[in-house]
């Protein structure tokens, strides 16, 4: 049993909740502090699971057989009357038999155990059908007694995080097959097949890389991934060839989960997709059809650079369909629904653009005060003709390394061989080469942090000036979009 928060009983359809979340579309993280989709009232009052408190809920019911697969389910709405709010730090310290953990789960060890082993089962199911398994580093910043930024980490990511994301795929797919059986509407998440482009560069730097298979259908990038991951330079390297996920009526899968259906069903604290599928599961179980509104002045919304970009895709794919089909004829609910679905998935990007600015931003902060004069192991990954791209090996901060300071001798950029060479110094750079860097210079106003290759000497270079605004956009794509995996606010 998955058991989810009912917003939907409190936000009621044209309400004035409704038009602000709406607007909002989706809660928006920072690395101290979020601003929810909802007022904290419901969301960490009314709506919010806690311990010794009855609250409404809908529950995905489903039955898992020793295969991982789901062979029946049902959804409704129930009260759940929690009996712990645990951490999945406590989970994770119970199920590795720690003293700690054992006693703060008390007598629900038991059913962690059970719940431990329905994972394995379906994660066993998940390398079946060759979903794609991406577990990149995600940064976390940590502050000091008076919040001042003191450094940064990579966040921990266990079995006990693992275990709710299986439950909560469950339940979305369930949801998703729901609707589609009940011939009715909801915003499905959609991940389309990579784009051939794509994979032609992403083979190009693998091939750099040192790896030679070929590497385009689901089951041969589900081994690749598998194969390389203690390498984080090539699982970042095929997550930057995959298309970004969106939010639309129209279900074409899930191409990096292997689903035929996928839909958010477990986040409408903090998504307001999953809110409308709240409304459309209702809808069909009282026999009525629910129908969606635009209900706030969404002409800004709309103009922004996401939504802009998102209705020209959108464009772009129903221009490319094949001839002779008659098209439906499209009603203000279809209408409805595809505006809702453009404007969800600009809301959750133009969130991602805040909550990374922010995080670069404190890296700027820190990086300036914490690395000046000093030197850094650090990682190389990525190129272009105008430098590198580097990571520090002891802690998630990424830099660019330009090109007259890489070294005093003349480098040029091989495309095809993913090198930086000069046969001044006899020296090749490849992606994946450990380097020393020292602090160049911090630029706060445009969250970029330079660097240069210890002991680089500068020289006048000839060509063509090279400026930010060259940067190529494929090293700057959203790497957090892939995450379908992380669907836990409302449990814990």
């Amino acid at each position: 049993m998955v058991a989810i928060a009912d917003v939907s009983a409190y936000v009621k359809p044209k309400s004035a909740l409704d038009r602000d979340a709406q607007a909002r579309g989706t809660s928006v993280y920072f690395p101290s502090s979020v601003v929810p989709m909802l007022p904290e009232k419901l969301s960490n009052g009314l709506c919010s699971l806690n311990p010794g408190v009855d609250r409404l809920t809908m529950v995905c019911d489903a039955v898992v057989g020793e295969d991982g697969l789901t062979k029946a389910y049902q959804f409704y709405p129930a009260v759940i009357h929690s009996h712990a709010r645990l951490t999945y730090t406590q989970v994770w310290s119970a199920l590795t038999g720690e003293k700690a953990g054992l006693d703060a789960v008390g007598e629900r060890i038991a059913e962690l155990r059970e719940l431990h082993a329905l994972f394995k089962v379906l994660r066993a199911a998940r390398e079946k059908r060759n979903a794609l398994d991406f577990e990149t580093p995600e940064s976390q910043a940590l502050f000091d007694a008076s919040g001042q930024i003191e450094g940064f980490r990579v966040r921990e990511h266990n079995d006990a995080h693992r275990l709710i994301e299986e439950c909560m795929l469950v339940a979305n797919v369930c949801a998703a097959d729901f609707v589609i059986r009940k011939k009715k509407h909801t915003l499905f998440r959609v991940h389309p097949k990579p784009e051939l482009e794509r994979l032609r560069l992403m083979h190009q730097t693998l091939r750099a890389l040192g790896w030679s298979a070929k590497a385009e259908s689901p089951e041969q990038l589900a081994k690749l991934i598998r194969d390389t991951k203690d390498k984080p330079v090539v699982q970042q390297t095929i997550l930057r060839a995959m298309s970004r996920a969106v939010y639309q009526p129209e279900n074409v899968g899930h191409f990096g989960l292997q689903y035929e259906a996928y839909a958010h069903f477990t986040s409408p604290i903090r998504r307001y997709p999953d809110l409308l599928l709240h409304r459309t599961i209702k809808g069909i179980l009282s026999r009525r059809t629910y129908v969606p509104e635009v209900v706030f002045d969404d002409a800004a919304a709309m103009a922004g650079y996401h939504a802009t970009k998102l209705t020209e895709e959108r464009t772009k794919a129903a221009a490319a369909k094949k001839p002779g089909k008659t098209a439906a004829k499209t009603t203000a609910a279809d209408a409805a629904w595809v505006r809702l679905g453009v404007l969800c998935s600009a809301a959750e990007r133009r969130a991602d653009d805040a909550s990374r600015d922010v995080m670069q931003y404190l890296k700027c902060v820190f990086t300036r005060k914490a690395f000046a004069k000093k030197t850094a192991k650090a990682r190389v990954t990525g190129m272009i003709p105008a430098g590198l791209f580097v990571t520090l090996e002891d802690m998630p901060i990424e830099g660019f390394v330009h090109i007259s300071n890489i070294g005093w001798g003349y480098y040029e950029y091989d495309e095809q061989k993913c090198t930086m060479s000069s046969s001044d110094e006899m020296r090749t750079i490849k992606i994946g080469h450990q380097v020393e860097v020292e602090l160049e210079s911090v630029e706060i106003e445009t969250r970029r942090i330079n660097f240069k290759l210890k002991g680089a000497g500068r020289r006048e270079r000839r060509g063509r000036r090279w400026s930010w605004d060259s940067y190529d956009e494929r090293f700057f794509d959203d790497e957090d979009d892939f995450d379908d995996f992380d669907d836990d606010d409302d449990f814990y």
